[in-house]
């Protein structure tokens, strides 16, 4: 089975933007790892992110945590997990950037 061998979060505020992850990178090496944070540290937000890469939008939404609450910014958000595939068959990159919506209206501006 493949397992995940690494992921890289850029630019995420969480918590009412109280934290934040500039650049992180968690090195797993496809292998059983334990993530041991205080509350508040982040495990549940690093889960939430992972699994937005591969649900529908419409599950991506935690009880008290809407996936759309962490982008308020302009700055855009980069959630990338790489695969360590099966039977030495290579690595397999899967990503995505979010960012908050742009009202082009609301900012006299014309699209690209």
């Amino acid at each position: 089975m493949s397992k995940i061998n690494r992921i890289r979060i850029m630019n995420l505020n969480y918590n009412g933007n109280t934290m934040r992850i500039d650049d992180e990178t968690f090195d797993l090496n496809g292998e059983s790892t334990l993530l041991s944070l205080r509350n508040g540290g982040g495990k549940t937000v690093l889960v939430q992110m992972v699994m937005s890469l591969f649900v529908h939008k419409k599950y991506r939404d935690f009880t008290d945590r809407p996936f759309r609450s962490y982008f308020t910014g302009n700055q855009p958000t980069f959630i990338m997990t790489e695969w360590k595939l099966d039977e030495g068959q290579g690595y397999f990159l899967v990503g995505m950037m979010v960012r908050k919506c742009q009202n082009l209206e609301e900012n006299n501006q014309e699209p690209l």
